[in-house]
């Protein structure tokens, strides 16, 4: 009997001891991309038109106090499929689960039409920070604006 009750414990003492997994890791979000033009981001880094780096909306960059900086996500289009990655290198006042996206990476998003500069995504954060290696590089197709 003895034996039965220290294997249960053992097996009670183990499960507690199992790291705990940030959660938000795995929350996907859906909101709408914008673009803008990165420079010196909010996370300190200087970023130009032909990284893939995203800006976070302002409510969540401060929620985390910032501690969304380097960390990457992968963006999907809604519309089409089309997925990336990108590295968080700015805030940006885009709405509520909403990204700011570099140029090429929102060209890249939209199999590179130049004439859309919102489009509807979800996106979520990757469960550790890594490097992105990709990059575009320009020139980059105008955008043609009608009124």
């Amino acid at each position: 009997m003895f034996k039965s009750f220290f294997y249960l414990l053992s097996l009670s003492t183990s499960a507690l001891a199992t790291p705990v997994v940030n959660m938000e890791k795995r929350v996907e979000h859906y909101g709408e991309a914008i673009e803008y033009n990165p420079g010196f981001g909010a996370c300190g880094g200087l970023n130009g038109p032909g990284d893939f780096v995203v800006a976070l909306n302002a409510a969540k960059f401060d929620e985390d106090h910032g501690g969304n900086c380097d960390q990457v996500v992968s963006i999907t289009n809604s519309e089409n499929g089309r997925q990336a990655v990108a590295t968080v290198v700015d805030r940006c006042f885009c709405g509520n689960d909403g990204l700011a996206l570099s140029p090429s990476l929102l060209l890249y998003l939209n199999n590179g039409n130049p004439k859309e500069d919102k489009l509807p995504i979800h996106w979520h954060f990757l469960p550790e920070k890594v490097a992105t290696s990709v990059s575009v590089s320009g020139p980059f197709p105008t955008r043609r604006h009608t009124s």
